[in-house]
């Protein structure tokens, strides 16, 4: 077997086109309010790997040498989908803020100066107030003699979380592929664009998936500047004057619409997945309505609230249930691991 090469152009590409990623991945979330680093799917990994293809094509023809190999383009899909998720919206983009919140937002009432406030230590938070109202107010330049070693030390500790679940995934990664042959519908994508075997841009079905929604968000797109330009809505929205008294009213905010990108998931994921997701969102739906037929549902609490059908309590119930089901499925093989 001729050994494969380690992917270093790959790694260098991927570690080159970080930079302006991140800016693109800020500037759509903070200023457009366009979250594209919390979909499973991250946008910006299969822009690129897209672009690189093109560019592979290209090369092909007049500088062979240059052409990346399918590791390199792996390595900088992965690259680039695992760190969008990590200075997205969801996490980098609100850690300055949950690194003051606890003393700026210290009042007599909640009483977070008694309760909460002596639980942190110094080295992890922001507690200087000036320092604060420059995050919280604006006006003035960060004071990076504070903020700093606090940046440092949670992204310690955020490094070592990512560690440990890179591990517990190479742990248990013969169990899932080998063992319970598990489909992994977000892998499939740029497994199947990157091999020889599926030429991607010779794929006549392939355009047509693409093509569909690419005509249908440029209408939409060129619907909000000139709205003479007729459009097909895709865009999630609720309609309050579908459940204006109880019971029906406990299902708002309900969102309709239909989101391409979905679709093409679920077409992926297997029956068992898709159809869980929707069953489930129509029983949760389902007994709300129940609750408060019978009095058991805050009609105004909305869908976090602690009472009927207790969606918070639920989901956290489930997670705990579906890893204490995947270790003990798994058990045989973390004992052979281990022994």
């Amino acid at each position: 077997m001729t050994p494969t090469r380690f992917p270093w152009r790959g790694l260098i590409l991927g570690l080159l086109v970080e930079i302006p990623i991140i800016f693109w991945v800020v500037s759509s979330e903070a200023t457009g309010r366009v979250f594209i680093s919390s979909w499973s799917l991250t946008m910006t990994a299969v822009v690129i790997l897209l672009f690189l293809l093109v560019a592979n094509n290209l090369l092909a023809r007049r500088w062979p040498a240059l052409v990346l190999s399918r590791a390199d383009l792996l390595t900088t899909y992965i690259m680039i989908a695992s760190t969008s998720v990590i200075y997205g919206y969801s996490l980098l983009q609100t850690l300055p803020a949950t690194l003051g919140a606890a003393h700026w937002l210290a009042t007599p009432e909640n009483q977070y100066e008694s309760l909460l406030l002596p639980l942190l230590r110094d080295w992890a938070v922001v507690a200087d107030k000036t320092t604060l109202r420059g995050l919280f107010v604006g006006y003035s330049e960060p004071n990076w003699q504070i903020w700093l070693p606090r940046l440092i030390s949670f992204g310690s500790f955020m490094l070592a979380v990512y560690a440990t679940t890179l591990g517990i995934s190479l742990l248990l990664a013969r169990q899932w592929i080998e063992n319970e042959k598990l489909a992994f519908p977000i892998a499939m994508l740029p497994v199947e664009m990157t091999t020889d075997r599926w030429p991607v841009f010779r794929s006549r079905v392939m355009w047509i998936g693409f093509l569909i929604p690419l005509v249908l968000e440029t209408l939409l797109a060129l619907s909000f500047y000139f709205p003479v330009v007729p459009a097909l809505e895709m865009k999630h929205e609720q309609h309050l004057e579908w459940f204006p008294d109880r019971p029906w009213s406990v299902l708002r905010p309900l969102y309709f619409g239909w989101t391409p990108f979905i679709v093409g998931l679920a077409y992926l994921a297997p029956t068992e997945i898709s159809f869980s997701c929707w069953f489930f969102v129509v029983l949760f739906y389902g007994l709300r309505v129940f609750g408060a037929t019978v009095g058991w549902t805050d009609p105004f609490g909305g869908r976090a609230a602690p009472d009927f059908p207790w969606l918070t309590e639920l989901t956290a119930g489930g997670f705990l249930a579906f890893a204490l089901c995947s270790l003990y499925m798994a058990r045989t093989h973390l004992w052979s691991m281990i022994s």
